[in-house]
């Protein structure tokens, strides 16, 4: 889930890639999930994007 989004993402394993998002602070939480979708760890990761070089 991102920034509290109601969208869910399935990952197979494979590198993480969040993309589109504006500059400022986000949070991604990442849910570790068994076969039968049983939610067995989860982690919260904040960081924030910088805006582009000149903007103000």
């Amino acid at each position: 889930m991102t920034d509290d989004a109601p969208r869910h993402f399935v990952d197979n394993g494979e590198t993480l890639i969040v993309v589109g998002l504006k500059p400022g602070p986000h949070k991604v939480l990442v849910e570790l999930a068994d076969p039968t979708h049983r939610v067995i760890d989860s982690k919260t990761f904040s960081f924030e994007i910088p805006p582009p070089p000149g903007a103000h």
